[in-house]
């Protein structure tokens, strides 16, 4: 897949993936920082998801395109550093309780592990920018969720 040309756009600044661009399929990870993409579904469906149905719907995501899906949730008190598989995929907590390392800290580390396409679906702007610097692609949670994860009324 050809790279992508960066764009300017005023609400979301410097964007490293073409929207139009990303096909699930061809995404051999997809790491997605958990709880940013459960609050990014206000607009999406007017309430924000909770952390067992992103995993749900990931499961989901991942049986009809395959690859790798890794989401991150910040942890808090016994989760901390936590791994588990899950339809599929695999949930992890962060590793430090720390406010300001939290799922972010991890994120950047895991990238650096993985081989083939990689994508991190997040909002959360800090985290795209370093992530951008790396050379990672990202997509915003909202656009994700409301194009690649919850279900559409009269599909499937």
């Amino acid at each position: 897949m050809p790279e992508p040309v960066q764009h300017r756009t005023a609400d979301a600044g410097l964007r490293n993936i073409e929207y139009e661009d990303f096909r699930p399929e061809l995404t051999r990870n997809l790491v997605v920082d958990g709880y940013n993409v459960c609050r990014g579904a206000g607009p999406v469906m007017g309430r924000d998801l909770q952390p067992e149905e992103l995993v749900r719907e990931l499961a989901r995501y991942r049986k009809r395109y395959g690859g790798r899906v890794i989401v991150i949730f910040d942890a808090s008190g016994s989760l901390r550093g936590i791994s588990l598989r899950q339809g599929g995929g695999e949930v992890r907590y962060s590793k430090s309780l720390k406010r300001s390392d939290r799922a972010d800290d991890d994120i950047k580390q895991l990238v650096k592990t993985l081989t083939g396409t990689v994508i991190v679906v997040t909002s959360d702007g800090r985290l795209r920018e370093s992530l951008r610097s790396r050379g990672v692609r990202s997509v915003r949670s909202n656009w994700f969720l409301a194009r690649h994860l919850l279900p559409k009324k009269g599909s499937d």
